[in-house]
Parts: C-alpha cells; structure tokens; sequence
C-alpha cells in the first residue's frame, strides 16, 4: 500500500502518495529535500543524546533528593541499561548505610 502524505499549507492540506510527490519533484529539489532531512534528524539525534543523562548523574539526583519535573522527563527518555545500573547503584548505597549502622 502506497504511504499517503499529507501537507498542511496555508489555506488548505494536500495529500499525496509517496510515489506521486517524487515522480512530480524534480531531481536537484528531491536531492536538497533529501539532505534537509538528513540535517534535522541529525539535530533532533544530537538534542535527544544531550537531553539524556547517564546512571552517575541519576545516582546523583536520586542521593541527593532533587528530583524536579525536568528531572523525570530525562528520565523517561533514559536507557534502560543505564536507568537499571543508576537504580542499583542508588539502592546499593541505602543497603551500605543501613548495615553501617
């Protein structure tokens, strides 16, 4: 099945298959498109590996209580990996003060 787009414009909203809007562009626009596209995935790539923080820094937030909504949202855009390996850390550290006592 053909991928329908749909375009929102000013005063209306076009919608095409995927293979009617390359067979109408011509070939030096579809290669400019082509790497526009390219540069906002590569910013949107750059911005999500800069929005996310790594298990130290969870560690960290946890350990010291700070935990704010900007907190949460990098949170739940963390690796799995690295959200499991902060939690253990931060866990490990209550059980290592707790048998200090």
């Amino acid at each position: 099945m053909n991928k329908q787009l749909k375009i929102q414009c000013c005063k209306c909203l076009l919608v095409l298959g995927e293979t009617q809007l390359f067979q109408g562009l011509k070939p030096e626009i579809l290669v400019e498109a082509l790497k526009k596209g390219k540069a906002y995935k590569r910013v949107a790539a750059n911005e999500r590996r800069q929005a996310q923080i790594d298990r130290w820094q969870l560690y960290e937030l946890l350990k010291g209580n700070q935990l704010t909504e900007d907190c949460i949202q990098l949170v739940e855009t963390m690796a799995v990996q690295e959200l499991r390996e902060g939690v253990i850390e931060f866990l490990s550290s209550l059980k290592a003060k707790g048998s200090e006592k």
